[in-house]
């Protein structure tokens, strides 16, 4: 039978453990290999395939630096850097800049070679083969069209001068130029310079910050952004082990952090969630020591991605900590009006016009909805058929289910916070449900920005006594005559895990384990199974199937983090935090 037991002091011992110099040591140790094998690992992604032909290997051995994840942010900085943030989002000045950064020396001869010939007269390729230059690659992944004009020269360049890429060219180039002096009318030309809108989604605060970096060549900005990226999950992992009281340390914490789902996404593709952690761990750690205003200032810096700004705007707002929200805005604004003399008024307002294009296209795109972490793709996963063309894809049901999901969110976020936690603490159950609230709002992310729950994590473990099981169980004979002090052989005991060690637990297993298997799975439901007639006239039974799958293409951590969630709103609901907490 069974029976409770009450639950030793481990959690104090397990502090102590974790205090002593040896422990200390060696958790350093293990951070360390871990954070330079991430490093190495993330250094190598890239690279050419082993056994790949030499006339398909890259000149520069990596191709990390051309992908839209890491080259569009340094597109950004270097129109900054070159002097033509007036042009941010002009797709004629974005074209010129990345064919001048991105050296077509150093793609695959192969793709050299083919590039310049009509598709009829390509030979030794593949059907994978992307025959494109790094820069048209790029530059067809960010968002809008060039203007149709730009074909039309393209074709009567090729006509004139040979070789030339098949890529719209800008309007500098001096092929173009000469094209344009002997063949181009004052309509046509007016056309070409008539600004094409369109770039990457990152605002002018992003662009400014990334200026530096445009200075550099892609690949070294490449290569020093991920070394950066890893320093900066240790100095977020310095936050959070004070947010815990340093009952977590820091290079525990480190560990925590380097493993958490996001990391190395972030590491492989130079991508900024580290960026974005540290000044949200940063902040809330001035919160957490009074330090409003300053704490308002680094989330003010949040200006660079204004979909988390705007997310994590619910949360001083809902505590009612003014002078954070105040700062916080302040900080934003403050940021706007230093790019104004880079980039000038309009280029905002350009900004806003590539959000909406990127927002429908997000709506209906395959790689973008199975990528990302919001609320609003989920339905979408499921509700888009994806053979269809992308105009016929999103439906009434798909954008209703969409909004009433994200709603519900927010709804019960605001509801539950203001009405059932009365001390607008740093730390316990009611901060990680309102930093996990907010974090579910978000409008649009990706799978890497998973790692900004860290912060939800480190409120939660900072008061883990509120929630850690208060009882052991213990199995013991039916004759035993006290089995509160039962011992021996006979006796089997151990703690029920909580619920949120679980869903930690799950995290790091899917992250870490799970994820690279990429197990899956496929369930038919044969009871709705109908009728179907093959081609040659036979009949059979066609049954409705689910297909399941552990890869990145899957949303298990939003599900997982969306389940911590409601676990911290029941216990809220249940009175947990009604009267103030005591350690």
């Amino acid at each position: 039978m069974f029976a409770t037991v009450p639950v030793p002091a481990w959690p104090g011992l397990l502090h102590r453990w974790l205090q002593h110099p040896g422990t200390t040591a060696l958790l350093w140790l293990i951070a360390g290999i871990l954070a330079i094998w991430l490093l190495h690992t993330a250094w190598h992604t890239f690279d050419n395939p082993p056994n790949t032909p030499p006339e398909r290997c890259r000149i520069d051995g990596n191709c990390g630096h051309t992908h839209i994840d890491f080259g569009a942010q340094w597109l950004m900085g270097r129109m900054i850097a070159t002097g033509r943030g007036q042009h941010l989002y002009h797709r004629q000045w974005l074209w010129l800049t990345a064919q001048e950064g991105f050296s077509y020396e150093q793609e695959p001869p192969l793709i050299r070679q083919q590039v310049v010939l009509p598709v009829s007269q390509r030979y030794g390729l593949q059907p994978e083969d992307d025959v494109r230059h790094d820069a048209e690659k790029l530059m067809g992944w960010l968002m809008g069209e060039d203007a149709p004009g730009w074909g039309q020269l393209g074709g009567l360049v090729g006509a004139v001068l040979a070789p030339v890429t098949p890529a719209p060219l800008p309007l500098w180039h001096p092929p173009v130029l000469q094209a344009i002096q002997t063949m181009a009318t004052p309509a046509w030309l007016a056309q070409l310079e008539q600004p094409a809108i369109g770039g990457p989604l990152y605002p002018p605060v992003q662009a400014v910050w990334y200026a530096p970096l445009g200075l550099l060549p892609p690949q070294r900005a490449y290569r020093l952004f991920q070394v950066l990226a890893l320093v900066l999950v240790f100095v977020a992992a310095w936050a959070v082990s004070r947010l815990t009281g340093q009952r977590i340390p820091w290079p525990l914490a480190a560990i925590g952090l380097l493993l958490y789902p996001g990391t190395r996404a972030a590491l492989d593709l130079a991508q900024n969630p580290t960026l974005t952690l540290t000044l949200l761990v940063l902040g809330w750690l001035a919160f957490s020591r009074g330090r409003e205003i300053l704490a308002g200032c680094l989330w003010g810096c949040l200006a660079f991605k204004p979909v988390w700004a705007a997310a994590f705007l619910l949360v001083p707002l809902l505590m009612g900590r003014w002078k954070f929200l105040l700062a916080m805005c302040m900080t934003g604004v403050t940021w706007i009006v230093i790019t104004l003399p880079f980039v000038g008024l309009h280029s905002w307002w350009e900004w806003l016009e590539v959000g909406r294009l990127a927002n429908a296209l997000y709506c209906v795109d395959d790689n973008w909805i199975h990528l990302s972490r919001d609320l609003h793709g989920i339905p979408r996963r499921f509700l888009h058929d994806f053979s269809q063309p992308a105009d016929h894809r999103d439906t009434l049901l798909a954008q209703a289910l969409a909004w009433t999901l994200w709603g519900g969110v927010l709804l019960v976020t605001v509801v539950v916070y203001r009405l059932r936690v009365q001390q607008r603490r740093s730390s316990g159950i009611g901060a990680a449900f309102l930093l996990l609230g907010a974090w579910l709002c978000c409008y649009r992310f990706m799978y890497y920005d998973v790692l900004l729950t860290a912060l939800a994590w480190a409120a939660l473990l900072a008061e883990h006594w509120a929630w850690l099981p208060q009882r052991c169980y213990t199995l013991v004979p039916l004759d035993a005559p006290d089995r509160s002090s039962t011992t021996g052989p006979e006796l089997i005991w151990g703690y029920l895990n909580s619920f949120p060690l679980t869903i930690l637990a799950l995290i790091y297993v899917i992250e870490n384990m799970v994820m690279g298997l990429n197990l899956q799975a496929t369930v038919a439901i044969g009871h709705a199974a109908v009728a179907t007639t093959q081609a040659d006239g036979s009949t059979a039974l066609h049954s409705p199937q689910l297909s399941l799958a552990t890869g990145i293409r899957y949303p298990w951590d939003t599900t997982l983090i969306l389940l911590l969630w409601l676990w911290c709103g029941i216990q809220l609901l249940r009175g947990k935090e009604a009267t103030p907490l005591s350690s």
